[in-house]
Formats: structure tokens, sequence, C-alpha cells
């Protein structure tokens, strides 16, 4: 399982020993849709900002066309997918705390909480 740690001022993406990645502030590239009433929130991807943001850009771009987006986000998903069944995606950078993001990488409805903690107004 993936997982967040905190060492020696940064974050590192482990799973079991092995280290992944390592980053400084981590991103979470997320969507967020309204939809009869229900918010459907879905974690895209994590990590670097900068390696991020390329593929924020493409999710933005698709979803203010209303087009289809033929590169799949989440593993298992089809090739291609209407971005309207996703609604607008987002991207937040900062420290968080090493539980919040632990938790946002196994339960994408612990988005909304996290956003709601941070204060953090979408719109």
């Amino acid at each position: 399982m993936i997982r967040y740690t905190f060492a020696y001022g940064s974050y590192y993406v482990v799973e079991g020993e092995r280290i992944l990645n390592m980053v400084d502030e981590p991103s979470l590239l997320f969507t967020k849709e309204d939809s009869a009433g229900e918010e459907m929130w879905c974690l895209h991807r994590h990590g670097n900002f900068d390696k991020l943001m390329p593929y924020y850009q493409k999710l933005l771009q698709a979803w203010r066309s209303e087009k289809v987006f033929t590169e799949p986000p989440i593993k298992g998903m089809p090739e291609t997918y209407n971005m309207n069944m996703f609604g607008k995606p987002y991207i937040i950078t900062g420290k968080f705390e090493v539980d919040d993001l632990n938790l946002v990488l196994n339960n994408n409805n612990y988005l909304k909480e996290l956003i709601n903690k941070l204060n953090i107004c979408l719109e």
C-alpha cells in the first residue's frame, strides 16, 4: 500500500519499505462534481507540483471543452470517458499532515473533509 511519511524536512511516498518519490510540498490533483445534489470527489494524482501541472492542464482543457479525455488518470478506468462525469479539476499544494495525506490516498471522501479542515474555498 502506498503511503506518505515525513523525515528530514521532506515528504516521502513509500510502498512497504521502498521509497518511490520525495517531495518538499506534496500536491493533490482532484476533481469535484456536484451532481443531483450529491458531491463526488476523485483524487487523480498526487506528488510533485511540477509533474502534476501538465496533467492538470490537460484535465482542465478537457473539462472546459467538454471533450472526451483519452488518458485515463485512474488505473482500471476505460480508455475514454466524458469529463463531465468528473467535474472541474483542482490542484492544491502545501505542507499537509502525513495522516491527512494517507487518509486522502485511501478514501476519496476524505478530500472534502481535508478541504474544509484547511478552510480552502474552491470557487
